[in-house]
């Protein structure tokens, strides 16, 4: 490294230099703050009367009564409103002029209806009934024919078996 010689002077005058240029920038910053400080206010401002302005717009319009007489309806809507409540009378009519009349008939189909039904159950339970007896009558005549069987079959092995002992009797190795 090489030593290098120090201009006290010098050295002063670069600080001067920087102090200065921080305290114009400083300024700046200030004058730059103080603008948009101003503009703010004057746009609060604005703001101000503008909401002020709204709010005596709806009030004028919340004081207005509706007029009626400028309602205007075109004819397809008023034709289609008539319509709707005609259908609604005529559907109410319809369904209360014949109403006593069904009221009868309506009662009677249900008195033969319940009675079909009591007469399904009955004969239901009844066709159940000769079903579990007829299933009892099959399991024991299942159950004698089985019986049956087996005896035979013992029968059968007993047959064999003394006819089989009546050969080695009768064959001449069975003498011996």
């Amino acid at each position: 490294m090489v030593p290098m010689a120090v201009n006290h002077d010098g050295f002063l005058e670069i600080l001067d230099q920087t102090d200065q240029k921080h305290t114009d920038a400083h300024q700046r910053l200030r004058t730059d703050f103080r603008e948009l400080e101003t503009r703010l206010d004057e746009a609060m401002k604005l703001l101000g009367e503008a909401h002020g302005a709204n709010r005596a717009k709806l009030a004028e319009l919340a004081a207005t009564p509706v007029d009626m007489t400028k309602l205007v309806l075109r004819t397809p809507v008023v034709v289609s409103i008539i319509l709707v409540i005609c259908s609604i009378v005529g559907g109410m009519w319809a369904s209360t002029s014949g109403l006593r009349s069904n009221i009868d008939k309506v009662v009677i189909q249900m008195e033969a209806a319940s009675a079909l039904a009591a007469e399904r159950a009955q004969r239901v339970a009844d066709n159940n009934g000769v079903i579990k007896d007829a299933l009892a009558t099959n399991s024991r005549d299942l159950k004698e024919q089985i019986s049956l069987i087996t005896k035979r079959q013992e029968l059968q092995q007993l047959q064999i078996q003394q006819m089989q002992e009546s050969i080695i009797r009768l064959t001449p190795q069975g003498r011996r």
